[in-house]
Order: structure tokens, then C-alpha cells, then sequence
């Protein structure tokens, strides 16, 4: 029965994709495309940065990529738990400066970084139809039976 129960109850991940976040950060509101290189990452951008295929293929990336078993595997009290995973998306579309926002433990926030950093290059923010560097904010949530 125990079985029965860890296979249709084991855990449930729901992902809230759309309502992940981009944003940037720079202290200079007047830009010149010919300086973004100089200036590092922006607070105002045009378009942010995206997965490639959109947020349907990178909803599809999370969910067959996560383990989800790693909080049930490390013991985590039943619960709802949201983790928060901040990261850079540089204007090569390589990803950086990982940083949990939130300290569940169980394995859970190590796990989203550890998908997230084995995605493929993104494509990057663009402020003047330029490549520039932006943050993302992706919340996920666990559900521990």
C-alpha cells in the first residue's frame, strides 16, 4: 500500500513558469548602444530573456529534468515549499551568478540550479536590439506528500 501511495502521491512539481521574472540592473538611465558593453546589466530592457522555443518548451525542459523525489529522498517534512532561483543570462546566452533566493534545504534548491545550469544557451535580453545581460527569477514548487 505504502508503494501504491509513494508512486501516485510522491511528489507533485508545479512549475510557475509564466510567472518566472526578468529584470536588470544598471544605475545609468541614458544609454548609447555603442556603451552597453561598458555598463553591465540593465534596468530597463526591451525584450527579456528567453529559453529558445519560449516558455512552453522551457516548461517542458523543468519538468522532464527535475527529480523530483529529492526532497522525499532527503526526508523533508511534508509540506508546499516554493523555491526561488535568481541567475544572470549573459549577452552570449550563457547563464551565471546562480543564487537560491529562498533556504528550504532538502536538496531542493541545489536541484532547480542543477537543471537550470545544464540548459542550453539562452537567448539574451535585448535593450537597442542589443544583446545585454539580465536577470531571471525562476520559482518552482514542491509538494511533499
Amino acid at each position: 500500500m505504502y508503494k501504491m501511495y509513494y508512486q501516485h502521491f510522491l511528489l507533485i512539481i508545479i512549475l510557475f513558469v509564466k510567472s518566472s521574472t526578468g529584470f536588470a540592473q544598471n544605475n545609468n538611465d541614458s544609454v548609447t548602444t555603442s556603451s552597453l558593453s561598458n555598463i553591465g546589466v540593465f534596468k530597463a530592457i526591451e525584450s527579456a530573456a528567453v529559453y529558445p522555443g519560449g516558455v512552453d518548451k522551457w516548461t517542458s525542459y523543468l519538468q522532464k529534468n527535475l527529480k523530483k523525489q529529492v526532497p522525499v529522498k532527503r526526508k523533508a517534512p511534508k509540506g508546499t515549499y516554493q523555491v526561488i532561483i535568481r541567475f544572470l543570462v549573459n549577452e552570449d546566452g550563457s547563464l551565471s551568478d546562480f543564487e537560491a533566493e529562498t533556504s528550504h534545504g532538502y536538496g531542493m534548491e541545489a536541484e532547480v540550479i542543477r537543471v537550470i545550469v545544464a540548459s542550453k544557451l539562452w537567448e539574451p535580453a535585448k535593450l537597442n536590439a542589443k544583446p545585454v545581460k539580465a536577470y531571471r527569477r525562476q520559482p518552482v514548487v514542491f509538494v511533499v506528500p
